[in-house]
């Protein structure tokens, strides 16, 4: 049993070494997990069901499963193995092309066409280790989907940003941990919506411009997952600005009740698209990672999600009836909730997979 576990951990740390090499194999926007899981069967494991553990450790997953006892049911290692990736928080594309051949790909080659593979496109200093922390929260099942929780937004007004100054506003504190240039575009989007009537979005990233002046010269790791999260998308907004693409605004939106009213408290990146007709809504979680265990150092991981979605309806969730999205793109913004409480939705299942299931 000790040697066993030995070979186990060797796998494990030659798959966490060969991770920087998958920056010159994948693109900046495809997840990690496929080619891990690819390159994990290729290893001489005399134990199938070893797979399972060195997933997890592999991903850094905080949801385990008992293999010995599955192995007994006589489950599938494969479904296993997907199962397990999906409750950790990996990320289905439920809106993208049906796959028909589904049930004859073999689990990496699923994996690689059926996750979502589209973070972060149009910056690359966002590297793979930053996509792999793209995951759902407190992932569950049901016959519906993948049950989740986090924060829903309608989307509104459009801001046309093409004859925005290139050099965005003058500012009293310069230095930051953002770079000038992108501290001033973003002071210039205060005033512009100060002067739109927005003030308690303009008021949020103004505070948070104040606090990102305290991390100038902080190196990234020693920022809290929040700066760290805040940072990542602060860029992405900045970015767009640069480039003259338009930006919308957000409010949160209650799906028991859409009449209530919310103020803009998030703006979004919605890149050079004309979008979807009708109604436009996002979905946005983020919870920095379980350490509650020791075992191994990878053991969870910071995660977000910000994505364009469809509704579909609503079904019965928990506690209450909960709306059913579908991922259209992922949609990076700044959005501000403090003390707003995550809500339930859930993500049908892709039909590909409701064949194999």
């Amino acid at each position: 049993m000790r040697k066993r576990k030995r070979k186990r951990k060797k796998v494990i740390q030659q798959i966490l070494h060969r991770a920087g090499r998958y920056q010159d194999l994948l693109t900046c926007s495809q997840p990690m997990t496929p080619r891990i899981v690819a390159d994990i069967g290729k290893k001489s494991i005399t134990k199938p069901w070893d797979m399972l553990a060195i997933v997890a450790n592999s991903c850094g997953y905080a949801i385990r499963f008992n293999a010995e006892k599955l192995r007994r049911s006589e489950a599938s290692l494969s479904l296993s193995i997907l199962a397990q990736c999906l409750l950790n928080g990996e990320v289905l594309h439920n809106g993208g092309r049906p796959i028909p051949e589904a049930a004859d790909l073999t689990l990496p080659e699923y994996l690689e066409r059926a996750l979502f593979s589209g973070f972060y496109r149009n910056t690359s200093k966002y590297n793979l280790t930053i996509n792999k922390s793209c995951r759902f929260i407190d992932a569950s099942f049901s016959e519906s989907g993948i049950h989740t929780h986090g924060h829903f937004w309608k989307l509104g007004k459009v801001i046309n940003t093409r004859n925005w100054p290139d050099q965005g506003a003058r500012l009293d504190v310069t230095h930051g941990k953002l770079e000038l240039i992108q501290r001033r575009r973003l002071a210039y989007m205060t005033k512009w919506l100060e002067k739109e009537c927005h003030g308690n979005l303009a008021d949020s990233i103004r505070n948070y411009l104040s606090r990102d002046t305290k991390l100038a010269g902080v190196s990234e790791n020693q920022m809290s997952f929040t700066e760290l999260y805040m940072h990542a998308m602060a860029v992405e907004i900045s970015g767009a600005i640069e480039r003259g693409d338009p930006l919308a605004l957000g409010c949160l939106w209650d799906t028991n009740g859409p009449e209530t009213y919310s103020p803009y408290m998030a703006v979004f990146a919605r890149g050079d698209r004309d979008g979807y007709d009708g109604e436009v809504f996002a979905f946005t979680a983020s919870r920095p990672e379980d350490a509650s265990s020791d075992e191994f150092h990878v053991n969870d991981l910071d995660r977000h999600v910000s994505f364009e979605v469809a509704v579909e309806e609503k079904i019965q969730g928990q506690t209450w009836l909960v709306p059913t999205l579908r991922i259209r793109r992922w949609l990076p913004g700044m959005s501000f909730f403090r003390g707003v409480p995550r809500e339930e939705v859930v993500f049908p299942w892709p039909s590909d997979l409701k064949g194999i299931i």
